[in-house]
């Protein structure tokens, strides 16, 4: 899929996801672990968001594609 998207003139990849949490909630750390073990790299952290006694914030994480 990636070759696909170079061929069409992409440079990279962007996701938004959490990627911290208090308490700590596996689904949330798997996620991110799965992103950075296929190369994603946290680009951007958000702010600190507090409810109901749970504190995350976003991140904005991107892979760089390989180009010719």
């Amino acid at each position: 899929m990636e070759s696909e998207l170079i061929k069409f003139g992409y440079k990279d990849l962007r996701v938004e996801t959490v990627g911290e949490c208090s308490p700590f909630y596996k689904p949330y750390a798997e996620t991110l672990k799965f992103y950075k073990s296929v190369g994603f790299e946290v680009e951007k952290r958000g702010r600190l968001r507090n409810n109901m006694g749970y504190k995350w914030r976003h991140s904005t994480l991107r892979k760089k594609l390989a180009g010719k």
